[in-house]
Formats: C-alpha cells, sequence, structure tokens
C-alpha cells in the first residue's frame, strides 16, 4: 500500500520561439529536475472498482542549467482511478503545488487538474494501451500563466513490472508549449 519513487527526467531539449517573429527566446539542454515521491495508497490497494491515492512530493534541483529553477519545490497529488464497463479507465487527478513565483523569490500555490480515459488495445497487443487526457494547471502568481493541454498517451508492458510510455502534450493556450513529445520508462522494484 505504500511504494517511494525516484524520478529521473531525462535528457532534455527544449526551445522557446516567439510567436510573432520566430526568433529564438531560450533554448537548453541537459538532464532535468529529480523529484522524490512517497505513493501511499488510500483505497483499493492492487484491486476494486475504485483506488484513491495521496502522493506528496519534492523536486531536488538537479536540472542542467537553462532547464530549472534552481530550487527545491513540492506538493500534494491525490489520484482517484474508476474502473468502468468494457474495460475503460477514468483518472480524475489533483495537485496543490508550492512553486517559485515566476518574477521573485517569494512562493505560490498552483493548481493542477486532469481528466484521463484509456483503454487497453487488445487488436494490436494485450500489453498495449491508449490514453486521452485534457490537464490543467492554474496558479496564484500573476506573473505565472494558466497552462491547458490536450495529452495523448500509449503504454506498453514489455515485462510484469516494466512498462514503456510514449506520448504527446498538445498545447492549447499561448503559455501552454505547442506540443511535448516524451518517452520513458517505469520499472516496479
Amino acid at each position: 500500500s505504500i511504494d517511494f519513487e525516484v524520478e529521473l527526467n531525462g535528457y532534455l531539449n527544449p526551445s522557446t520561439h516567439d510567436n510573432l517573429t520566430g526568433a529564438l527566446i531560450s533554448n537548453g539542454h541537459g538532464f532535468g529536475d529529480t523529484i522524490f515521491k512517497i505513493k501511499y495508497n488510500v483505497l483499493g490497494n492492487d484491486g476494486g472498482t475504485f483506488a484513491l491515492a495521496l502522493i506528496p512530493f519534492v523536486k531536488a534541483p538537479s536540472a542542467a542549467p537553462g532547464l530549472g529553477n534552481g530550487v527545491v519545490e513540492g506538493g500534494l497529488i491525490a489520484p482517484l482511478q474508476i474502473n468502468l464497463p468494457r474495460d475503460y479507465t477514468l483518472i480524475l487527478q489533483t495537485e496543490l503545488d508550492a512553486l517559485k513565483n515566476a518574477n521573485d523569490a517569494r512562493r505560490h500555490a498552483n493548481f493542477v487538474n486532469l481528466v484521463c480515459v484509456s483503454h487497453d488495445l487488445p487488436f494490436i497487443s494485450k500489453d498495449l494501451s491508449a490514453s486521452v487526457e485534457f490537464r490543467s494547471a492554474v496558479g496564484t502568481d500573476a506573473g505565472t500563466p494558466a497552462v491547458y493541454t490536450f495529452d495523448l498517451g500509449l503504454a506498453y508492458l514489455i515485462l510484469p513490472n516494466v512498462q514503456l510510455d510514449a506520448g504527446a502534450n498538445l498545447g492549447l493556450t499561448k503559455a501552454s508549449p505547442d506540443m511535448n513529445v516524451y518517452t520513458g520508462i517505469s520499472a516496479r522494484f
């Protein structure tokens, strides 16, 4: 009912361009910050129709120059998973973060919410699933605009405790990145 997680953000190569001129504003490359999490399953541990967890986390500023803000940040995530008819899964997640302000050293509250629907793709492989998600991140810092994304993902279970992930997050507002493509691997020990 409890696990400890270390999230290592792999190699990143982001670039930001001006919307009007297309000129390069910033770019960087290297490895991202490290996030430490503890997940406690409150309800539905490894079975049942629904599951609820609490996940406190802390971000350690380990990112390469230009990729992170260099400060410790953290928060609490509360995901709720509901098993729907016909093997669909609904995830409702809310998160409260304590983040550094964009223009000064003070902190602000940031609220992240998502709604995700996923389903296995047995006609391709019994170990492959796809997901569609809407995500919002809205903070109380006037210098940090709201971010809304529409996300698509695939997950492939290559071993009982090892999963490959790939997807794309598509920005829905000017403050959102236009597109963030990702891959990843998760292993349970």
